[in-house]
């Protein structure tokens, strides 16, 4: 039987209505833009400024908790002061000095994943139980500090991706509360736990908070780009606008 003229084929409908369902759920998932041509701001925000607080805390936590221990590192590895204080000033010189070629790699290369790099090498004062000297132990030490400026300069860069200029300022008094948070915390916590466990697994126990925040920014941090996310919404805002013109 012959198909009258004007009459579309079913297999021509069903793939219109496929078609314009693709650009439906392109237009959903870009970012909306509003009558300004402003991105609006992602609920996942959220969820990108608690890891941001926990990296701060973390941190927060490894700098200072050599402080409490210092006369028993001096007492175990038979060191003078002045050489016990390098285990603080080291990484807080190192943090000055790697500040600035952090931040240039963070935007030369993956945001999220220099990120990463940085957060996986700042925990490796979990190993601190291990170190067989006070060499070994300002060696991790030294990574430590060194590590911190993947991180740090590049947590700026992120929480500008993420949040409105209104909202920028909350965001970064949060992270310095949370470090300020972590710094009271270990010197508090650290004497009584040195008594309890030692004072190396003492001095470890913040790294393994610093892997944990490590693994879960590995699973949950995104990054994010406006330009992008503007070239999308104006896509699917395109798309349409032909069907609705079609």
């Amino acid at each position: 039987m012959r198909r009258s003229r004007g009459v579309p084929h079913p297999s021509s409908v069903v793939a219109t209505t496929l078609r314009h369902v693709a650009l439906e759920h392109s237009a959903s998932t870009a970012a909306q833009v509003s009558a300004k041509g402003e991105v609006t701001p992602s609920q996942y925000r959220f969820v990108i400024a608690q890891l941001t607080m926990l990296y701060h805390f973390t941190f927060g936590l490894s700098i200072f908790v050599v402080s409490p221990l210092v006369p028993r590192i001096m007492d175990d590895y038979v060191v003078n002061r002045s050489a016990a204080s390098l285990l603080i000033g080291v990484v807080m010189l190192l943090q000055a000095a790697t500040a600035i070629p952090g931040g240039m790699l963070g935007s030369r290369f993956p945001l999220k994943w220099v990120m990463a790099a940085g957060w996986l090498l700042v925990s490796v004062t979990v190993f601190s139980f291990a170190a067989p000297n006070f060499a070994a132990l300002l060696a991790l030490r030294i990574i430590y500090g060194v590590a911190s400026c993947l991180v740090f300069p590049n947590v700026g860069a992120l929480v500008m991706q993420w949040f409105t200029a209104r909202e920028i300022p909350l965001v970064n008094s949060l992270n310095s509360a949370l470090i300020s948070l972590g710094m009271a915390a270990s010197v508090f916590a650290a004497g009584p736990l040195a008594d309890v466990l030692g004072w190396k697994m003492t001095l470890s126990l913040p790294g393994v908070t610093t892997l944990v925040g490590a693994v879960v920014w590995i699973a949950l941090g995104r990054t994010r780009s406006v330009e992008r996310e503007m070239k999308q919404a104006n896509v699917a805002g395109g798309g349409q606008s032909g069907r609705n013109r079609g």
